[in-house]
């Protein structure tokens, strides 16, 4: 269901009105209630549970029984929680009792000073303290485990009110959580573009591959000298190919060039995972980043460009190889050096004898 659109919206208004009811009933666990729920999708109290290990990226901080449908439904749950806060806020109805329950939950209690006014201030607490840290959870576990279902989970946080009132918050507010949610959409951005990248590679082989597409004389066998020696079809797919794969590079150069790693803890930000977990997710993710820059140059057999471009992009950057854990670095140096293994004989420049 994870593509149906109109499922997903009525799964998303019964999760809403349960929500309701339940903050109704119970307002001072109402805040318990989504962190528990979140907790139990990431299996995060199952302490004997072994930990994934993911081709390549070996350990990644996520439990074995950890199920990407689980984790999309609390990505739903929250997106609907939401919708209660900012109902239940409007209405000043039971504020205090869900506040007090939101500090059991944070272990901390707030001074009379800090305590919310209104019913938007006790929005934007929520949306702070509990709300983006447990989505910017389950989502940086989805996009490690599965990175196609957390695109479409991002999808559906960026066309509710959630992303658009976050986004709107954090204009005025430093919002740690939100730019969390940002350095996911990058990631998230890159296997998109990562996707467009293959397909534009698949289309360029298959067309190379057919003969319909080469320009031959049928009656003498004799093939047309053109433009580069290929018909205008397999250099359009090419130029495809090449658009998709400059875009590509270009966005992740200008990432690994910033200052800040990728999923720098922010300061005053809150989470569900423990630190180690947390870095091995952040560490999971840089991991696939690098793996994802580097099948570009396997897929074209761009040997000499992974040498001079991608090894130079890694090295220069300033966080890339100290979030990269020794055996992600092993993995990406033991790809790299059989990329000529795998060169035909026309990319390596011997003559191709009929």
């Amino acid at each position: 269901e994870l593509g149906n659109a109109a499922a997903v919206e009525l799964r998303s208004e019964v999760l809403k009105r349960c929500v309701w009811v339940f903050w109704s009933r119970f307002p001072q666990d109402a805040f318990a209630l989504i962190a528990v729920l979140v907790r139990k999708a990431l299996h995060l109290d199952d302490e004997s549970d072994a930990e994934e290990e993911l081709p390549d990226i070996g350990l990644c901080g996520i439990r074995v029984s950890v199920a990407t449908t689980e984790v999309y439904l609390a990505i739903l749950c929250i997106r609907a929680f939401w919708l209660v806060v900012c109902e239940k806020a409007r209405a000043r109805e039971s504020v205090e009792e869900a506040f007090s329950g939101l500090e059991l939950l944070l272990g901390s209690s707030f001074s009379d000073d800090e305590l919310p006014r209104t019913g938007n201030d006790f929005a934007l607490f929520a949306l702070d303290l509990a709300v983006l840290p447990l989505l910017g959870d389950a989502l940086l576990t989805l996009s490690v485990q599965e990175p196609e279902s957390a695109i479409i989970a991002l999808s559906l946080v960026q066309q509710s009110a959630l992303w658009s009132d976050a986004q709107e918050h954090a204009k005025t507010s430093s919002s740690p959580g939100f730019r969390t949610l940002k350095e996911l959409e990058w990631f998230l951005v890159l296997i998109e573009q990562h996707m467009e990248w293959r397909e534009a590679l698949a289309r360029e082989k298959a067309q190379r591959n057919d003969p319909s597409q080469h320009r031959f004389n049928l009656s003498l066998g004799v093939r047309y000298l053109g433009v580069g020696w290929d018909s205008t079809e397999v250099t359009k797919a090419e130029q495809q190919r090449r658009a998709a794969q400059d875009a590509l590079l270009d966005d992740a150069h200008r990432r690994l060039r910033a200052d800040k790693p990728l999923l720098e803890p922010q300061l005053g930000a809150h989470t569900t995972l423990p630190e180690q977990q947390w870095e091995r997710l952040c560490s999971a993710i840089t991991c696939r980043v690098s793996l994802v820059l580097l099948s570009v140059f396997e897929g074209s057999g761009d040997f000499d460009g992974a040498m001079h471009d991608l090894v130079v992009m890694v090295g220069q950057s300033p966080w890339m190889l100290q979030r990269l854990a020794p055996r992600h670095a092993r993995a990406f140096l033991r790809r790299l050096a059989i990329i000529p293994t795998k060169l035909s004989d026309e990319q390596l420049g011997i003559p191709v004898v009929a």
